[in-house]
Protein backbone atom coordinates (compact mmCIF):
# COMPACT_ATOMS: atom_id res chain seq x y z
CA UNK A 1 0.00 0.00 0.00
CA UNK A 2 2.58 2.66 0.81
CA UNK A 3 4.90 1.50 -2.46
CA UNK A 4 1.35 2.20 -4.50
CA UNK A 5 1.06 5.44 -2.79
CA UNK A 6 4.73 6.74 -3.35
CA UNK A 7 4.37 5.65 -7.08
CA UNK A 8 1.07 7.58 -7.17
CA UNK A 9 2.50 10.76 -5.54
CA UNK A 10 5.63 10.51 -7.33
CA UNK A 11 3.56 10.43 -10.84
CA UNK A 12 1.07 13.29 -9.79
CA UNK A 13 4.57 15.20 -8.58
CA UNK A 14 6.16 14.14 -11.75
CA UNK A 15 2.81 15.29 -14.02
CA UNK A 16 2.22 18.39 -12.38
CA UNK A 17 6.23 19.29 -12.09
CA UNK A 18 5.60 18.71 -16.44
CA UNK A 19 2.53 20.27 -16.78
CA UNK A 20 3.88 23.86 -15.08
CA UNK A 21 6.84 23.36 -17.28
CA UNK A 22 5.37 23.46 -20.47
CA UNK A 23 3.15 26.77 -18.85
CA UNK A 24 6.38 28.30 -18.93
CA UNK A 25 7.68 27.58 -21.74
CA UNK A 26 4.20 28.53 -23.62
CA UNK A 27 4.34 31.34 -21.99
CA UNK A 28 8.25 32.70 -22.70
CA UNK A 29 7.90 31.16 -26.82
CA UNK A 30 4.41 33.65 -26.64
CA UNK A 31 6.61 36.33 -25.29
CA UNK A 32 9.59 36.01 -27.81
CA UNK A 33 6.91 36.06 -30.70
CA UNK A 34 6.08 39.34 -29.99
CA UNK A 35 8.99 41.82 -30.01
CA UNK A 36 9.99 43.64 -27.19
CA UNK A 37 7.73 42.07 -24.62
CA UNK A 38 10.56 40.32 -22.76
CA UNK A 39 12.45 43.37 -22.21
CA UNK A 40 8.75 45.16 -21.33
CA UNK A 41 8.64 42.48 -18.54
CA UNK A 42 11.81 42.03 -17.20
CA UNK A 43 12.05 46.24 -17.18
CA UNK A 44 9.37 46.15 -14.89
CA UNK A 45 10.06 43.10 -13.29
CA UNK A 46 12.87 44.34 -11.78
CA UNK A 47 10.63 47.14 -10.71
CA UNK A 48 8.41 45.21 -9.06
CA UNK A 49 11.24 43.61 -6.61
CA UNK A 50 13.22 46.44 -6.18
CA UNK A 51 9.69 48.25 -5.14
CA UNK A 52 8.77 46.15 -2.64
CA UNK A 53 12.45 45.83 -1.00
CA UNK A 54 12.20 49.96 -1.17
CA UNK A 55 8.88 49.71 0.43
CA UNK A 56 9.99 47.43 3.51
CA UNK A 57 12.97 49.83 3.64
CA UNK A 58 10.33 53.13 4.16
CA UNK A 59 7.75 51.37 6.10
CA UNK A 60 10.43 50.23 8.80
CA UNK A 61 12.00 53.84 9.15
CA UNK A 62 8.89 55.98 8.75
CA UNK A 63 7.59 53.57 11.72
CA UNK A 64 9.93 54.75 13.88
CA UNK A 65 10.39 58.31 12.68
CA UNK A 66 7.11 59.29 11.60
CA UNK A 67 3.67 59.92 12.85
CA UNK A 68 0.13 58.43 11.81
CA UNK A 69 0.13 61.02 8.64
CA UNK A 70 3.90 60.58 7.42
CA UNK A 71 3.03 56.67 7.86
CA UNK A 72 -0.72 56.99 5.96
CA UNK A 73 1.04 59.00 3.53
CA UNK A 74 4.06 56.78 2.65
CA UNK A 75 1.76 53.73 2.79
CA UNK A 76 -0.52 54.74 0.08
CA UNK A 77 2.59 55.68 -2.00
CA UNK A 78 4.26 52.66 -1.64
CA UNK A 79 0.78 51.02 -2.10
CA UNK A 80 0.39 52.47 -5.45
CA UNK A 81 3.95 52.20 -6.40
CA UNK A 82 3.88 48.50 -6.10
CA UNK A 83 0.50 47.69 -7.88
CA UNK A 84 1.72 49.60 -10.63
CA UNK A 85 4.90 47.63 -11.59
CA UNK A 86 2.80 44.36 -10.75
CA UNK A 87 0.07 44.89 -13.46
CA UNK A 88 2.87 46.88 -15.63
CA UNK A 89 4.72 43.00 -15.60
CA UNK A 90 1.49 40.81 -15.64
CA UNK A 91 0.67 43.11 -18.85
CA UNK A 92 3.55 42.50 -20.70
CA UNK A 93 4.52 39.13 -19.19
CA UNK A 94 0.56 37.09 -19.91
CA UNK A 95 -0.01 35.83 -22.92
CA UNK A 96 -3.35 34.85 -22.80
CA UNK A 97 -5.09 37.25 -24.80
CA UNK A 98 -8.43 37.79 -22.43
CA UNK A 99 -6.37 38.23 -19.48
CA UNK A 100 -3.83 40.57 -21.07
CA UNK A 101 -6.35 42.48 -21.98
CA UNK A 102 -7.36 43.05 -18.23
CA UNK A 103 -4.07 43.45 -17.18
CA UNK A 104 -3.30 46.45 -19.63
CA UNK A 105 -6.52 48.18 -18.83
CA UNK A 106 -5.42 47.62 -14.93
CA UNK A 107 -1.90 48.78 -15.40
CA UNK A 108 -3.35 51.98 -17.36
CA UNK A 109 -6.16 52.52 -14.72
CA UNK A 110 -3.66 52.21 -11.77
CA UNK A 111 -1.29 55.00 -13.22
CA UNK A 112 -3.46 57.42 -12.55
CA UNK A 113 -3.58 56.14 -8.79
CA UNK A 114 0.50 55.93 -8.87
CA UNK A 115 0.07 59.90 -9.84
CA UNK A 116 -2.23 60.42 -6.59
CA UNK A 117 -0.09 58.26 -4.33
CA UNK A 118 3.26 59.83 -5.61
CA UNK A 119 2.22 63.45 -3.62
CA UNK A 120 0.15 61.89 -1.49
CA UNK A 121 3.03 62.12 1.31
CA UNK A 122 3.72 65.60 0.72
CA UNK A 123 0.65 66.64 1.23
CA UNK A 124 -0.28 65.03 4.18
CA UNK A 125 3.33 65.74 5.56
CA UNK A 126 3.35 69.45 4.57
CA UNK A 127 0.27 70.67 3.35
CA UNK A 128 -2.39 69.39 5.22
CA UNK A 129 -2.93 72.64 7.29
CA UNK A 130 -3.15 75.06 4.13
CA UNK A 131 -4.51 74.05 1.18
CA UNK A 132 -2.91 70.23 1.07
CA UNK A 133 -6.41 68.65 1.44
CA UNK A 134 -8.38 70.35 -0.89
CA UNK A 135 -5.72 69.59 -3.36
CA UNK A 136 -5.13 66.02 -2.40
CA UNK A 137 -9.17 65.21 -2.42
CA UNK A 138 -9.21 66.94 -6.06
CA UNK A 139 -6.32 64.83 -7.14
CA UNK A 140 -7.66 61.77 -5.99
CA UNK A 141 -11.12 62.12 -7.56
CA UNK A 142 -9.60 62.92 -10.73
CA UNK A 143 -7.15 59.44 -10.28
CA UNK A 144 -10.27 57.78 -9.15
CA UNK A 145 -12.54 58.91 -12.24
CA UNK A 146 -9.49 58.34 -14.33
CA UNK A 147 -9.14 54.67 -12.89
CA UNK A 148 -12.76 53.53 -12.97
CA UNK A 149 -13.38 55.09 -16.47
CA UNK A 150 -10.13 52.82 -17.85
CA UNK A 151 -10.69 49.39 -15.24
CA UNK A 152 -14.87 49.41 -15.59
CA UNK A 153 -16.55 51.29 -18.21
CA UNK A 154 -13.98 49.76 -20.90
CA UNK A 155 -12.50 52.23 -22.59
CA UNK A 156 -10.41 51.34 -25.61
CA UNK A 157 -7.23 49.59 -23.85
CA UNK A 158 -5.11 51.01 -26.92
CA UNK A 159 -6.72 54.81 -26.36
CA UNK A 160 -4.17 56.39 -23.41
CA UNK A 161 -5.09 59.58 -23.09
CA UNK A 162 -1.39 61.27 -22.19
CA UNK A 163 -2.73 64.79 -21.55
CA UNK A 164 -3.97 63.42 -18.78
CA UNK A 165 -1.29 61.83 -17.35
CA UNK A 166 0.43 64.79 -17.44
CA UNK A 167 -2.24 67.46 -16.21
CA UNK A 168 -2.84 65.68 -13.36
CA UNK A 169 1.03 64.88 -12.39
CA UNK A 170 1.51 68.53 -12.85
CA UNK A 171 -1.50 69.85 -11.14
CA UNK A 172 0.27 70.71 -7.59
CA UNK A 173 2.22 73.23 -9.54
CA UNK A 174 -0.59 75.92 -9.64
CA UNK A 175 0.85 76.52 -5.86
CA UNK A 176 4.07 76.64 -7.10
CA UNK A 177 5.46 79.44 -4.88
CA UNK A 178 3.81 77.93 -1.23
CA UNK A 179 6.18 74.50 -2.93
CA UNK A 180 8.89 76.52 -2.15
CA UNK A 181 7.97 77.96 0.79
CA UNK A 182 7.59 74.48 2.57
CA UNK A 183 9.02 71.98 0.63
CA UNK A 184 12.83 71.58 1.28
CA UNK A 185 15.06 73.06 -1.32
CA UNK A 186 16.95 69.49 -2.14
CA UNK A 187 13.50 67.42 -1.69
CA UNK A 188 12.22 70.55 -4.59
CA UNK A 189 14.69 69.35 -6.81
CA UNK A 190 14.88 65.97 -6.49
CA UNK A 191 10.85 66.12 -7.56
CA UNK A 192 11.90 68.16 -10.06
CA UNK A 193 14.61 66.01 -11.49
CA UNK A 194 12.01 62.37 -11.15
CA UNK A 195 9.53 64.93 -12.95
CA UNK A 196 11.90 65.40 -16.12
CA UNK A 197 12.61 61.67 -16.37
CA UNK A 198 8.57 61.11 -16.39
CA UNK A 199 8.10 63.45 -19.13
CA UNK A 200 11.21 62.14 -21.20
CA UNK A 201 10.14 59.11 -20.99
CA UNK A 202 6.70 59.71 -22.07
CA UNK A 203 8.03 60.55 -25.42
CA UNK A 204 9.56 56.86 -25.56
CA UNK A 205 5.89 56.10 -24.60
CA UNK A 206 4.21 58.08 -27.38
CA UNK A 207 6.86 56.70 -30.06
CA UNK A 208 7.12 52.81 -28.90
CA UNK A 209 4.98 52.00 -31.79
CA UNK A 210 8.33 52.95 -34.15
CA UNK A 211 10.35 50.96 -32.10
CA UNK A 212 9.78 47.17 -30.06
CA UNK A 213 12.21 48.31 -27.69
CA UNK A 214 10.99 52.52 -26.97
CA UNK A 215 8.46 50.92 -24.44
CA UNK A 216 11.53 49.60 -22.43
CA UNK A 217 12.87 52.60 -22.57
CA UNK A 218 9.65 54.47 -21.47
CA UNK A 219 10.00 51.65 -18.36
CA UNK A 220 13.26 52.28 -17.25
CA UNK A 221 12.68 56.18 -17.51
CA UNK A 222 9.48 55.59 -14.79
CA UNK A 223 12.18 53.33 -12.50
CA UNK A 224 14.57 56.47 -12.36
CA UNK A 225 11.47 59.09 -12.15
CA UNK A 226 9.93 56.98 -9.62
CA UNK A 227 13.58 56.78 -7.43
CA UNK A 228 14.10 60.59 -7.53
CA UNK A 229 10.74 60.86 -6.22
CA UNK A 230 10.83 58.02 -3.29
CA UNK A 231 14.65 59.38 -2.42
CA UNK A 232 13.03 62.71 -2.01
CA UNK A 233 10.26 61.23 0.00
CA UNK A 234 12.66 59.49 2.17
CA UNK A 235 14.47 62.20 3.01
CA UNK A 236 12.29 65.31 3.20
CA UNK A 237 8.98 64.07 3.44
CA UNK A 238 9.90 62.48 6.85
CA UNK A 239 11.15 64.30 9.38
Amino acid sequence: MNDTIQLLTRNFGTKMFSTALHGIRSNVTGLRAMPGEVSNCLTHGLGLCLSMFASVAMLLYVGLRGDNWHRLGCLIFLMTMVSVYAASTCSHGVTHSRLRDWFRKLDQGLIYLFIAGSYTPWLLCHFRFNWGIFLLSAIWTAALLGFFSKVWLAHRVAHVNLMLYILLAWLPILQFKLIIQLVPIFGFVWLFIGGMFYMIGTVFWKLDKTRCHFHAIWHVCVMLGNACHYYAVFHYAIP
